[in-house]
């Protein structure tokens, strides 16, 4: 099931907790339906930053997975914050939103 944040503005965020099933190193990754209201996001975990910053804008709507980079991450509930940055000049909004996040065990 996914998720949509209607932000208004830069520094809009939306917390996504996720049981993590044993410590270790995840590859992060989450797919989004990108679209012309769409904003730019950044991933943060514990106050860090995951990846870059990923535009979500597209002039007509597609669907993107994004692979992030490996984390180290504990075990059990993890908070993913998803801040919406900036937007692309041609985004009319900053809207952000999610079809799933991905931990593939390293």
């Amino acid at each position: 099931k996914g998720t949509t944040l209607d932000a208004t503005k830069a520094g809009d965020r939306v917390t996504i907790t996720l049981n993590v099933p044993a410590a270790g190193n995840y590859d992060v990754m989450y797919a989004v339906k990108k679209h012309p209201t769409h904003g730019v996001v950044q991933l943060t975990i514990g106050g860090a930053n995951v990846g870059p910053a990923e535009d979500q804008y597209s002039a007509n709507d597609a669907w993107q997975e994004f692979n992030l980079e490996t984390v180290s991450l504990p075990a059990g509930n993890v908070a993913f914050v998803f801040t919406v940055v900036s937007k692309n000049s041609a985004s009319s909004g900053f809207t952000q939103s999610f079809d799933y996040i991905k931990l593939t065990p390293q």
